[in-house]
């Protein structure tokens, strides 16, 4: 590592480089070691990619699996890393300048094959139960008469009571 002390630098220089040397970790030694782990699970499920993960000027990451195939409609997959572990990156074949879409953690030569022909699984949405009620259960007012609020009323009572006993708790208190 070519230091600034090398060159003409201010007296405190020196002190400050090895204070920042004592910090730990740089950001380049934490991209350097993401893109080694890249490497290593690959090398471990006994996959050669055709471009290793590599730091470099633009501080590539991912390691290039499978050129997408527009003729065979099969997907681009490279592997990356998201900061937590090895994971899977996929580009649609029929739109090679759209943005990667990130997939699972990638633990199996299978998962690769998968994703080459099929693109990474989408997540299915995540409903909350408990607020779609509530706002069923909220909206169960207004302009209505008074047998109609009373019927009304009791279906927010027992969609909280319910809420409540499946353990979500409601939380909240009965409106008069």
């Amino acid at each position: 590592m070519t230091t600034t002390t090398d060159q003409k630098a201010p007296a405190w220089y020196a002190a400050a480089e090895d204070e920042y040397r004592r910090l730990g970790t740089t950001k380049a030694d934490e991209i350097q070691r993401q893109a080694d782990e890249i490497n290593q699970v690959l090398a471990d499920l006994g996959i050669t990619p055709l471009t290793p993960a590599r730091v470099g000027i633009r501080t590539v990451l991912d390691a290039e699996l499978l050129e997408a195939d527009a003729e065979r409609e099969l997907w681009a997959v490279d592997a990356t890393h998201d900061g937590q572990r090895v994971v899977l990156q996929v580009q649609d074949w029929e739109y090679q300048d759209s943005p990667f879409l990130r997939g699972p953690a990638l633990t199996s030569r299978a998962q690769v094959v998968h994703a080459h022909n099929h693109g990474v699984p989408v997540p299915a949405p995540v409903r909350d139960l408990r607020a779609e009620a509530l706002r069923i259960a909220d909206s169960l007012s207004g302009d209505l008469d008074a047998t109609t609020y009373a019927v009304a009323n009791q279906i927010r009572g027992l969609t909280l009571a319910l809420l409540h006993a499946a353990g979500t708790g409601a939380g909240r208190t009965d409106r008069t």
